[in-house]
């Protein structure tokens, strides 16, 4: 048994916590880590912890934060009320540490910028070859290394370039 410390209903709590079997991640290979929780809610807030229990169970999340990453909950968590105490409400659940890919795509783009400069070059070299041969006149040449300048983003563009589903992104 060990803890783990996520936050719920507005404040960090300290929650015992048994390891599960792992899952290997889709993204990395790496494993990431599965708990079973016990949670004891009193019964007028168990309607608010259905809430951010549903929410932190869709794949987008807001996945529960925690003070060694963000822990998605698995779904088919169970709700007792029975027992000494039928104020208390009983939440056993199945968590998952979430995977921040923020560097999923980075080698694709490293990959797909240094072809877009290699092309960049090869187009304004073939400009300067077929000017100096006399294929494309001055202004011809001009005017398509002209249509092949990137222009400046609006402030909009650069705005959706910038742009993330959570500020923590």
């Amino acid at each position: 048994m060990t803890t783990l410390d996520i936050e719920l209903l507005g404040a960090m709590r300290e929650l015992a916590a048994a390891q599960l079997p792992s899952e290997t991640s889709i993204h990395s290979g790496r494993p990431l880590r599965r708990f079973a929780l016990e949670l004891h809610v009193p019964d007028e807030r168990h309607q608010e912890l259905e809430a951010e229990l549903q929410a932190a169970a869709t794949a987008e999340g807001p996945h529960l934060r925690g003070s060694e990453g963000r822990w998605r909950v698995l779904d088919g968590w169970s709700k007792l009320s029975t027992g000494r105490r039928r104020e208390i409400c009983i939440y056993r659940m199945e968590v998952q540490e979430v995977e921040v890919p923020d560097l999923v795509d980075q080698p694709f783009l490293a990959r797909t910028a240094e072809r877009v400069m290699a092309n960049s070059r090869a187009l304004a070299e073939l400009l300067e070859e077929l000017h100096a041969r006399g294929v494309l006149d001055e202004e011809r040449s001009l005017a398509i290394a002209a249509a092949a300048t990137p222009r400046p983003l609006t402030r909009e563009e650069a705005r959706e370039l910038s742009r993330t589903d959570r500020l923590s992104d």
